[in-house]
């Protein structure tokens, strides 16, 4: 989203409004890379779920009628005890 945000919808809207308040997103991961970034970090990925798949989970049938930014994951990591 970050190098392609034309790529989405919505990302206009949300760069605008950030940038009312001062803000600007500087931080994203490749999902496909988000293993091994936790990995070199003494984490160890547990489960990792697009928007539709997270809206799902938490709002059952209500998320069919539910949009949001697609390009926002939810991802649970633990310590990994070995490191």
């Amino acid at each position: 989203m970050l190098t392609r945000p034309s790529a989405f919808v919505g990302t206009e809207r949300l760069y605008a409004a950030l940038e009312k308040v001062g803000e600007q997103l500087r931080f994203g991961i490749d999902p496909r890379e988000l293993e091994e970034f936790l990995a070199k970090r003494g984490l160890r990925l547990e489960r990792d779920l697009g928007a539709a798949e997270y809206r799902r989970l938490q709002l059952g049938e209500a998320a069919f009628e539910k949009r949001g930014h697609e390009f926002h994951r939810v991802a649970r990591a633990r310590a990994d005890r070995a490191s």
